[in-house]
C-alpha cells in the first residue's frame, strides 16, 4: 500500500496537470490572437492613413476623397467645400515650403467589440518654414466599421481638437487626440 499511494498521488498531479495545461494555453492563445489583431487592425490603418498623406501630396483628390472620413466631408457641407478647405490647406503647406515626404506612424487603435476601431496616427512633415527647419506633427483621425479592414480618416491638423465631436460624433472618449505642433529643429 505504501509503494501504491506515490504512484497514484503522482498520477493524480499528473492528471491535474494535463487538464490545466491547455487552459492555460488558451488563455494565452487567446491573448495572442487580441494582440495579433490589434496588431493588424494597426497596420490596416497604417496602409489606408499613408495612402491618405500620399493622395495630399500628390493632389490625387479621387483618391484623398475617397479615403477622407464621410463625417468630415459632411461638416464642410459636402465633397465640394471639404475639397476647397482641403486644397487651401495645401496651397498653404506647399507654397512656403520645401518639404520632403511625410512620415506616419500609429499611436493608438481602439475597438468597441461591434466591428468598429478607431485611430490616431501621427503625421510628421520636415520642411522649411521661413528658411528654418522645422517639422509639422499633425494627427490622423480614423475610423473603420468592418472590423479594421477599411479605413477613412481626417487630418486634424486642419482643424482644432474641439472639432473632431462635430465631424465625429461617435469617436471614442478613450481615443487620445493631441494638438497639432510645429518644431523648429
Amino acid at each position: 500500500m505504501k509503494k501504491i499511494l506515490p504512484i497514484f498521488l503522482s498520477m493524480l498531479l499528473c492528471a491535474s496537470f494535463a487538464t490545466a495545461q491547455p487552459y492555460a494555453s488558451e488563455i494565452s492563445g487567446s491573448n495572442n490572437q487580441t494582440i495579433s489583431k490589434e496588431a493588424t487592425v494597426s497596420k490596416r490603418a497604417e496602409i489606408f492613413a499613408d495612402s491618405l498623406v500620399k493622395a495630399f501630396e500628390a493632389a490625387d483628390w479621387n483618391v484623398y476623397m475617397n479615403l477622407s472620413f464621410p463625417g468630415a466631408i459632411k461638416y464642410y457641407g459636402g465633397k465640394k467645400g471639404y475639397l476647397e478647405h482641403v486644397m487651401r490647406g495645401r496651397k498653404v503647406e506647399t507654397d512656403k515650403i520645401e518639404q520632403k515626404p511625410s512620415a506616419i506612424k500609429v499611436l493608438q487603435v481602439l475597438t468597441d467589440d461591434m466591428d468598429q476601431w478607431q485611430a490616431v496616427v501621427e503625421r510628421k512633415t520636415e520642411r522649411f518654414l521661413d528658411d528654418q527647419p522645422t517639422i509639422l506633427v499633425t494627427y490622423l483621425i480614423g475610423q473603420s466599421l468592418d472590423d479594421g479592414n477599411n479605413w477613412t480618416f481626417f487630418d486634424i491638423g486642419m482643424n482644432t481638437v474641439e472639432n473632431v465631436i462635430y465631424m465625429m460624433p461617435e469617436v471614442f472618449p478613450r481615443l487620445s487626440i493631441p494638438e497639432k505642433k510645429i518644431v523648429k529643429k
